[in-house]
């Protein structure tokens, strides 16, 4: 971690603590400047973000979809056997 123009820099692996509570707008303004301030100069953070962000958004639009009883749009069986066995690797 290093202090470079009145910001935190914090690494990689610190980012990585705070990525799903930021997605969820769970940090404070402190640790959610220091996140967003590593992301602008990550370029590999910043890209993780970006598919993170838009995979949530997805599945909460999905998930809004699947409450509507006229709208069946559960994942196929084939993708939910295999997205268990990419979380049970995590």
């Amino acid at each position: 971690m290093s202090i470079t123009k009145n910001h935190v820099d914090i690494g990689c692996l610190e980012a990585i603590e705070f990525f799903y509570a930021w997605l969820d707008n769970e940090l404070d303004d402190k640790d959610t400047s220091k996140f967003e301030h590593h992301l602008s100069h990550c370029k590999s953070c910043w890209s993780r973000a970006e598919v993170e962000k838009a995979l949530t958004e997805h599945i909460k639009r999905s998930a809004g979809k699947a409450n509507d009883a006229e709208n069946d749009t559960r994942a196929p069986v084939s993708l939910q056997n295999r997205l268990d066995r990419l979380l049970d690797k995590l």
